[in-house]
């Protein structure tokens, strides 16, 4: 049911997509699997509902609410993947401390072979290194992430260390280097039918193209 509610939300099928997953979550829970209850409610309400659809408000909500329920279970490789979607989040939010301390605790908890995780908070911390103007070291780490996901099969992997890496690039202002990277994850969202992250997506690649065509004409000019 949650795999099914999951599929709903990459459609933009929204409402839909929370029953079905509030309902499989309820089903786990009933069964006693009590961490992978707390998963899939991140996973599904907090992640592929919310955070797609750029609602990082209500994506907060339901992943703290995972990330408390699986750390009061002494849970690790759950919690090192909420704690990564979080603290992605709240850097949306812009909540950097915060966001820096779930990175923290998403390297600290995953087993070294949880790939997804590693992806994570290296893309997480890497966006943080460079709004804190070390923008080398966000570079670095950031396309060290994108190397580690696209040695695997995961087009969410994929597609979230692409992303982070053209929020470093953007953040240095480098946005004509950011956009065949926007566009990459793009072609990925869409072969894998992910709307709302593609319609956010092709959002941010406008703004790219704005902004690196007003800079070219700044520089034209000076």
């Amino acid at each position: 049911m949650c795999f099914l509610g999951q599929l709903r939300g990459m459609l933009g099928q929204r409402e839909a997509a929370r029953e079905m997953i509030v309902k499989g979550v309820a089903d786990r829970r009933e069964l006693g699997d009590l961490p992978g209850a707390a998963m899939a409610r991140a996973e599904g309400l907090g992640y592929f509902v919310e955070m797609v659809h750029g609602d990082w408000a209500a994506a907060e909500v339901e992943l703290r609410h995972g990330f408390d329920e699986l750390t009061s279970m002494g849970d690790k490789n759950y919690l090192a993947i909420v704690a990564g979607w979080l603290a992605h989040c709240l850097y949306r939010l812009g909540r950097l401390d915060e966001a820096d301390e779930c990175a923290t605790v998403c390297e600290r908890s995953a087993a070294k072979n949880l790939i997804a995780a590693r992806v994570l908070w290296s893309g997480g911390r890497a966006v943080l290194l460079a709004h804190r103007g070390d923008l080398k070291g966000g570079e670095a780490l950031a396309r060290e992430a994108v190397a580690i996901a696209l040695a695997t099969e995961r087009a969410d992997t994929q597609t979230d260390a692409l992303m982070d890496l053209a929020e470093v690039l953007r953040i240095a202002g480098r946005e004509a280097e950011a956009i065949p990277v926007v566009e990459d994850a793009l072609q990925r969202y869409e072969a894998k039918e992910v709307l709302p992250a593609a319609a956010r997506a092709r959002a941010l690649l406008q703004e790219l193209m704005d902004e690196a065509a007003a800079g070219s004409a700044t520089a034209s000019h000076a």
